[in-house]
């Protein structure tokens, strides 16, 4: 199994393609999906490892075959099915940390109210972290998105 095609449930006959196992699944033969969780699962779990604390590997690989079920429409035949797996893959576990990050930092700032005024600073680092915040804030969508990811979610640049 992999990313040339997925074989049949049973592993006898022709393999089918992705795009026929994608096709049958649009025509409403939902239980064929479960070859393409079958195919991609443990790839998923390596990739999301790799990715996320272990304690989120389940939720997230749980979360991408459902987005993948839910936008099978657009996926495009022509295409690999795994890059388009993976990129599915890829942008769920970026919102997923982002996620976690902005809770951070929330959770952070709520505990450093207190801090200006127990070590006398005047609230210096709640200031410089609001600045911050404020100037990425300002850049481009693309631009805002990739320093978020890199800087508050960890991301290397290639990711």
């Amino acid at each position: 199994m992999g990313y040339t095609g997925i074989y049949q449930a049973c592993g006898a006959g022709d393999p089918l393609s992705e795009s026929d196992i994608v096709r049958e699944v649009l025509e409403g033969d939902t239980d064929s999906f479960r070859r393409i969780v079958e195919a991609y699962e443990t790839r998923l779990r390596a990739y999301c490892a790799a990715r996320l604390p272990p304690s989120e590997v389940d939720d997230a690989a749980q979360d991408v075959f459902i987005k993948c079920f839910r936008s099978l429409k657009s996926y495009d035949p022509s295409k690999p099915f795994g890059a388009w797996f993976f990129a599915i893959a890829r942008t769920h576990i970026a919102t997923r940390k982002l996620r976690f990050w902005r809770d951070r930092t929330k959770t952070e700032a709520l505990s450093r109210t207190e801090v200006p005024y127990e070590n006398g600073n005047g609230g210096q680092a709640l200031l410089e972290a609001a600045m911050a915040r404020e100037l990425v804030a300002r850049l481009k969508g693309g631009q805002r998105e990739a320093v978020e990811l890199h800087y508050f979610a960890g991301l290397t640049v290639r990711e």
